[in-house]
């Protein structure tokens, strides 16, 4: 499995590391005039999956145009696991290192 290479990227363990992650991704997003257009959802007892085409309009030009899936795993009534999955991982990458670095 390819991981990610960027700041936000990697194995997040238990709701403490999970919350950070989308407290960052938030605030990435927030700055980022986002615009998303859910593509497909589906669900069963067991996975959610929720595709999308994610894209943003940041003034200097850095943006992100792409096509990103999550599958989620419940069980027992509760979220096991979350993968997201992207269609270019290295655009992914360049992105959240770029932002990283923005003050």
């Amino acid at each position: 499995m390819a991981l990610g290479k960027h700041p936000l990227s990697g194995v997040k363990n238990g709701v403490d590391e999970v919350i950070a992650f989308f407290d960052a991704m938030g605030a990435i997003m927030g700055k980022s005039s986002v615009r998303v257009e859910k593509l497909i959802v589906g669900a069963n007892d067991n996975y959610v999956v929720e595709c999308q085409h994610v894209w943003t309009n940041h003034d200097d030009g850095h943006n992100l145009d792409h096509l990103v899936c999550v599958l989620w795993t419940f069980e027992n009534g509760k979220i096991v696991a979350g993968t997201h999955l992207f269609a270019d991982l290295q655009a992914a990458d360049n992105f959240y290192n770029y932002v990283a670095t923005v003050k």
